[in-house]
């Protein structure tokens, strides 16, 4: 399957390492195409979750129903 910028997918991030998610999620692709199409061995994503968190700080972004083509409103997180 290509793997397209932009785009999201369901991810199996298991194992579960410290704080990091462990369990299917979906993740958006930060990795450039070029990268994509090169058939590198790991991809740059970021795990989304649709469980809000009020106050969630600077390494939080809400992202909005219909932006990104998301039918619920979603949160991303920084994931070191």
């Amino acid at each position: 399957m290509p793997i397209k910028r932009g785009h999201l997918y369901i991810i199996d991030f298991n194992p579960r390492i410290k704080t990091k998610p462990g369990k299917l999620r979906p993740a958006l692709v930060l990795q450039s195409d070029l990268i994509n199409e090169a058939d590198y061995p790991s991809t740059i994503v970021i795990p989304t979750t649709n469980r809000l968190v009020e106050n969630a700080g600077i390494l939080r972004y809400r992202l909005k129903r219909g932006q990104g083509a998301l039918r619920m409103i979603a949160i991303s997180f920084l994931v070191k």
